[in-house]
């Protein structure tokens, strides 16, 4: 079990979120793996690691997802 660490508008390190746009490889969902200035997310279908500034990663938001409930939220 992850311990969930919050992030600025409700995010978390561990959490699931879906961006607007699929990723090359097809995946839709990315894992959140280190905030600060810039966001760092690991594809979970190829497992890609990207760094994206926060203000852009915050706007691609989708819909994220607690990994413990897998309870659905939009963004």
């Amino acid at each position: 079990m992850l311990e969930l660490i919050p992030m600025k508008k409700g995010f978390f390190i561990g959490e699931r979120v879906k961006l607007k746009k699929p990723h090359a490889c097809g995946g839709e969902w990315w894992e959140v793996l280190k905030a600060g200035m810039d966001v760092t997310l690991r594809c979970l279908k190829c497992s890609r690691e990207i760094k994206i500034e926060r203000g852009k990663f915050e706007r691609k938001v989708k819909e994220a997802e607690y990994l413990d409930s897998g309870n659905s939220r939009s963004a």
